[in-house]
């Protein structure tokens, strides 16, 4: 199922629909900001997701290794084209 593009499509849509009700908190929580990161790296944009890790970081609280570790891993990943 992973592999249909009609699959891919509707993650790709659910996640648009979450990273807009996500710009939408005014003062989102670490976990909120660790959930948008994900939904634009569900959506390839690679940039947006390390931008959300990063303002999740600058908040601190419980996740930070967490943040830090996919952060190097998202720096790492092959931005999608």
């Amino acid at each position: 199922v992973r592999g249909d593009a009609r699959f891919r499509a509707l993650v790709a849509d659910l996640a648009a629909l979450r990273i807009g009700k996500m710009n939408a908190v005014r003062r989102p929580t670490q976990m909120e900001l660790n959930d948008l990161a994900k939904a634009h790296e569900l959506r390839g944009e690679r940039a947006e997701a390390i931008a959300a890790v990063d303002r999740a970081l600058a908040l601190g609280g419980p996740l930070d290794d967490e943040l830090r570790a996919y952060r190097e891993r998202l720096a790492r990943s092959t931005p999608a084209p």
